[in-house]
């Protein structure tokens, strides 16, 4: 598992950049997480690997209605189709450990500097995570017990995804993002204080 959280984390800081698409998150975890990937999705793991590439899944999403849908035939464009349909059903269904997963790759911290795409989903800021006085705390704990949920819930929004939506559609706060959510809310935290990052203007 560390080493496919350390593929993970090296591809996306070489490949990734701009707004992911749900398309290209599952290609990212079909191919620099393929265990992982297995265990959780099963046989249509295979298809998150090879189906799911692409720009925002391009290729996938127009499948139905021309581009490369016509390049397919219309009985390939089904069958395509229909195998998304399955791939996130699968993950609607497998929600928790997809959610497991993400929260696993947040204590594989990626320098600030350095993030782009992807690792914002799932990385705080070095300042943020100094908050938390360090991933082991009790407090982080309780955080990322909180970010479990919410993730969990992302992934059962992905039942009629399609691989074209932006990411952001289904998981809508970043790690930063449902952090501050989280020390603001005295009820998660016990905290209740209201914090922003001085690096960036969110």
């Amino acid at each position: 598992m560390k080493q496919e959280m350390n593929n993970w984390r090296k591809f996306i800081l070489n490949e990734q950049n701009g707004e992911p698409t749900v398309g290209e998150f599952m290609a990212t975890f079909g191919s620099q997480s393929p265990k992982a990937a297995s265990k959780i999705l099963g046989k249509v793991a295979k298809f998150a690997l090879s189906a799911a590439v692409g720009a925002g899944a391009g290729a996938l999403a127009g499948a139905a209605t021309g581009g490369a849908g016509a390049a397919l035939g219309a009985t390939a464009a089904g069958a395509t189709n229909a195998m998304l349909s399955k791939l996130f059903e699968k993950v609607a269904e497998r929600s928790g450990e997809m959610a497991k997963f993400m929260v696993a790759m947040s204590e594989n911290q990626v320098d600030d500097g350095e993030r782009t795409g992807l690792a914002l989903y799932y990385d705080l800021d070095d300042e943020y995570e100094a908050l938390l006085q360090g991933m082991d705390s009790d407090l982080a704990n309780k955080f990322q017990q909180e970010l479990f949920k919410y993730f969990k819930r992302s992934f059962e929004s992905m039942r009629n995804a399609d691989p074209g939506d932006p990411l952001k559609n289904h998981i809508q706060a970043t790690a930063n993002d449902y952090l501050r959510h989280f020390l603001k809310k005295t009820s998660m935290s016990g905290v209740g204080v209201q914090v922003q990052s001085s690096r960036r203007a969110e």
